[in-house]
């Protein structure tokens, strides 16, 4: 409770009853351990009186109720005698406080002097250096030189380790203080936090000379950068194995490329068989549990190539009612493939004998990812939306699978295991089912920005969604198909967002962001 809490403790997860309790939404920040509440303010003085539950001292760190800020104790009185500490149940002044207080308010200690002095103490500091030998040898009329190397044969990190560098000026004659060899030492003996220290260093000097001491500040970061760089070299894994490159792909800039629509929200009232330039229309696997959805379903696997968008995180019940119920969906429904989000999917739905994309969750990186999943029965695979713009594109000139690009959508922040709705962590007999209202939820930050959540009542999953809509060009990326996640846009929305799509522009403006496509990661 001293160290960190956010209103308290709970089993989290592990229990298995719901708990209502889970999420602490009074305060978002540490709430320490409760000391007690005002009982007298003196707004001029800016004391607070109260009876304290919890011993206090000089240094401990406290909160009010009402404030963000957190006061460090500079004075503790008992009966107008100064204390540097006091014991629990004792009625003490804290002196010094101003800001947002009322009596009443709840008082919380959240740091302990005493607990935070014992624990930095107990820390181990040692910080191991790697000892090298150094020589430095400094004539008139000579650039400064510098040379570096290891002795110890046994450390084979470091057994080549031998160079020197000079510094761009020479020593001169010194008019007044001329260098010394412990001014020389000291200079190059300040490696700091870095991982080197010189064990030994020999320095040949002429009398009476004289340089600026930054030469010798600029010749020992040289130094170790030179010793960082080596060290790079030296354990950097060289790739053996050549890199496959698919020359069957080629660049189709004058070809619109194939659409993939991924509707994570299905409308009733929506009539999406008059959407044109769909290749694969993408369905989520919990909409084909419900009944009130079969003839919107078979409209759709009628009219468009259906996939089944398989969930990113999928319960032990979960898994267990779609192995009772995957069977009587492909036998119902004309379903073309299965969009898998996780290894485990793809033994699950692999002996239908259907096509399988690679979701994005799965973050293939290289070409041996795309290799191994090939070698699973893979077809396709979504880039991530997690990676850069020059990462994406080298990683298209190095595999043969088919390639897809997300250009429009909400990108899912974070799935949880928590209901917002019901604040709860399972769903529980009395709850009031606003999950499947069809009402469209939002979370607000402190900053009034609006993020969208879906709940899945199925796999009691809640998702929520980025604030700003990923949109962006596949003009330069050689993929063979774009995919669009649809959230909550209409049809004709929708419609319009595929034929900007088809034409290689992107949406701009302030609800939209490129992502990390220009980012380095």
């Amino acid at each position: 409770m001293q160290v960190f809490n956010r209103g308290g403790f709970s089993l989290g997860h592990l229990d298995s009853n719901e708990n209502l309790n889970l999420i602490f939404k009074e305060k978002p920040n540490n709430m320490g351990l409760p000391i007690g509440t005002v009982l007298n303010y003196n707004k001029n003085k800016g004391h607070i009186t109260l009876n304290s539950n919890e011993p206090l001292s000089i240094g401990d760190t406290i909160m009010v109720q009402n404030e963000n800020t957190k006061y460090t104790i500079s004075e503790l009185m008992v009966n107008s005698i100064n204390r540097s500490t006091v014991h629990e149940n004792t009625t003490v002044k804290i002196g010094r406080m101003k800001g947002n207080i009322s009596i009443n308010d709840k008082l919380y200690k959240l740091s302990s002097r005493e607990i935070s002095t014992v624990s930095e103490n107990s820390i181990n500091k040692e910080n191991k250096k790697v000892g090298l030998y150094a020589h430095v040898t400094i004539a008139k009329g000579l650039p400064i030189a510098l040379t570096v190397f290891n002795t110890e044969k046994s450390n084979d990190l470091y057994r080549d380790l031998n160079f020197t560098i000079c510094s761009d000026i020479c020593p001169e004659i010194a008019i007044n203080s001329p260098i010394t060899k412990e001014r020389i030492l000291s200079q190059l003996n300040k490696t700091g936090n870095t991982f080197i220290r010189f064990e030994k260093i020999e320095i040949d000097l002429e009398p009476n000379l004289f340089f600026n001491i930054s030469t010798l500040n600029e010749l020992r970061r040289r130094a170790i950068d030179h010793i960082i760089n080596f060290i790079r070299e030296k354990s950097t894994r060289k790739l053996t194995v050549p890199l496959k490159f698919n020359e069957n792909h080629t660049i189709k800039s004058k070809v619109k490329k194939e659409v993939s629509l991924l509707l994570n929200y299905i409308s009733l009232d929506e009539d999406y068989s008059n959407l044109k330039y769909v290749n694969c229309l993408y369905i989520p696997l919990h909409y084909f549990f419900k009944s009130n959805y079969r003839s919107i379903l078979s409209n759709l696997c009628s009219n468009f190539a259906v996939y089944i968008y398989m969930p990113l995180i999928c319960k032990e019940h979960y898994y267990n009612a779609i192995m009772s119920k995957l069977d009587e969906i492909i036998s119902t429904y004309n379903i073309n493939g299965f969009i898998v989000s996780n290894l485990g999917q793809i033994s699950l739905v692999s002996k239908y004998g259907l096509k399988l994309i690679a979701n994005y969750s799965l973050n293939v990186s290289n070409s041996y990812s795309v290799s191994f999943l090939g070698k699973l029965g893979i077809n396709a695979f979504t880039l991530s939306p997690e990676f850069e713009k020059n990462a994406n594109l080298n990683l298209l000139k190095q595999c043969s699978l088919e390639r897809e690009l997300i250009v429009y959508g909400r990108i899912p922040l974070m799935n949880t295991n928590y209901c917002l709705l019901g604040k709860s962590n399972k769903c529980y007999n009395n709850c009031q089912k606003l999950c499947t209202s069809g009402k469209q939820f939002y979370i607000k930050d402190r900053l009034g920005i609006s993020f969208p959540i879906v709940p899945n009542s199925i796999n009691t999953v809640t998702t929520i969604y980025n604030s700003k809509i990923l949109s962006i060009s596949s003009s330069d990326f050689n993929v063979d198909r774009v995919r669009i996640d649809i959230l909550d846009e209409n049809i004709a929305n929708i419609q319009n967002i595929i034929d900007t799509v088809r034409s290689g522009n992107k949406f701009e403006g302030k609800d939209y962001t490129n992502g990390n496509l220009n980012r380095e990661i």
